[in-house]
């Protein structure tokens, strides 16, 4: 896994700032965004801290990471009843 930007390859969806401080944001390319249902931040211990469940028309998700603490989550992107599932860093 790698810090920064990651992309999947098959949808070409960019995953970004990382480490964040205030905001992570995904950026798809039209045909990949209509193909996600929801995405999720999940802490370590595996609570849901961050969930969102809608028809995705915009090509860029941005999510406020400003009330969370500091630490490891992971990013979880459904699409095509497929799971991808990325780490991220809140840092500030």
């Amino acid at each position: 896994m790698h810090l920064g930007t990651q992309k999947f390859k098959n949808n070409k969806i960019k995953i970004y700032q990382n480490p964040a401080s205030s905001f992570i944001n995904t950026q798809t390319e039209n045909e990949a965004s209509s193909n996600i249902k929801s995405v999720k931040l999940i802490n370590t211990i595996g609570l849901t801290v961050f969930e969102k469940t809608d028809s995705f028309n915009n090509v860029d998700i941005k999510i406020d990471l400003s009330s969370f603490l500091n630490g490891i989550y992971y990013l979880s992107i459904n699409e095509n009843q497929s799971w991808k599932t990325y780490k991220v860093i809140i840092s500030r």
